[in-house]
C-alpha cells in the first residue's frame, strides 16, 4: 500500500460473503464489479487500463437483497508507466430515480431516463459522448481526471450503447469501451390471481378474502410478468418480496 507499479491492469482480490456482488471503486469512483465465489473469494482486473497517476481502491459487498456493506480497507499505489495516458473511460452511470437508485454498470436496466454518465480522462480534456453512434454532448475532466454528463432530454426506452471519445490536434481519436444501458420506464402490470394458503391446524387449504385462519405464516401466490419482483404488503407495510 502506497507503492508504485508499472502494471496498468493489476489484479485486485479479497474476500466477501459467498455469492455477493463486490463493487470496486478507484479514487471514490465505481469502476466495476465481480461476484464472490462459493469460498467467498473474488478478484478483479480493471478494464480499460488505468490512467497514469495515483490510485486508491476500495471494495464493498452487496447481497442479493440489496444490502450494501461498508467500504473495505483501501489499497493505494502510483502508476508510473504503462498506463493508458490518453483513452477516456466510462466507469458507471448514476440512477437517481426511485425506487432503486445508485450506481449502474454496463448491461444494467434502469428506470432513470436521464442517467448521469461518469468516467475518467486526463485532467482538462474535453470528452465527447457518443450514444448509438451519434454525438450527444461533451464533458470536461476536472483536476482529478473525473467527468460526468447527463442527457438533456429523456432517453427512449430500450438499449443504448455509449462510448467516450477524445480527438487530438491531428484528428486522431481514442475511445473508451462500449457502455450499455437499457431504459425501462414502463411500470409492470399488476400482479394477478393473488391467493393465500393455510398450512396449519386441522383445517387447511385456500384462504378466501375475509376468511379467518390460524396460520400466522400463510403462503401467498399469484401471477405476474416473468422476472418481475413482486412486493408483498400488509396494509401499507412491506412484509416481503419474491421474483416471478
Amino acid at each position: 500500500n502506497g507503492g508504485t507499479t508499472d502494471d496498468a491492469q493489476p489484479e485486485i482480490s479479497g474476500s466477501a460473503e459467498a455469492g455477493s456482488t463486490v463493487i470496486i471503486s478507484d479514487n471514490g469512483v465505481v469502476i466495476g464489479s465481480t461476484v464472490a465465489d462459493a469460498g467467498g473469494n473474488w478478484s478483479f482486473i480493471p478494464v480499460p487500463p488505468l490512467l497514469n497517476g495515483d490510485h486508491e481502491f476500495t471494495a464493498k459487498a452487496q447481497d442479493p437483497a440489496g444490502n450494501v456493506s461498508d467500504d473495505s480497507n483501501s489499497i493505494g499505489f502510483e502508476l508510473i508507466a504503462g498506463g493508458n495516458a490518453t483513452a477516456p473511460a466510462i466507469t458507471g452511470a448514476w440512477d437517481d430515480v426511485e425506487a432503486k437508485t445508485g450506481m449502474l454498470h454496463s448491461g444494467d436496466v434502469t428506470n432513470d431516463a436521464r442517467p448521469e454518465l461518469r468516467g475518467t480522462a486526463q485532467a482538462g480534456e474535453t470528452v465527447i459522448i457518443v450514444m448509438d453512434g451519434k454525438v450527444q454532448g461533451s464533458a470536461v475532466a476536472d483536476a482529478n481526471g473525473q467527468w460526468s454528463w447527463t442527457p438533456a432530454a429523456d432517453l427512449s426506452e430500450g438499449k443504448h450503447n455509449f462510448r467516450a471519445e477524445l480527438t487530438d490536434a491531428a484528428g486522431n481519436k481514442t475511445a473508451s469501451g462500449n457502455f450499455q444501458l437499457e431504459i425501462d420506464v414502463t411500470a409492470p402490470d399488476a400482479a394477478d390471481d393473488v391467493t393465500a394458503e393455510d398450512n396449519v391446524g386441522p383445517i387447511t387449504g385456500p384462504i378466501l378474502d375475509g376468511d379467518t385462519t390460524d396460520d400466522s405464516t400463510p403462503t401467498f401466490g399469484g401471477t405476474g410478468e416473468p422476472g418481475d419482483t413482486v412486493i408483498v404488503k400488509d396494509g401499507d407495510d412491506v412484509i416481503g418480496s419474491t421474483i416471478v
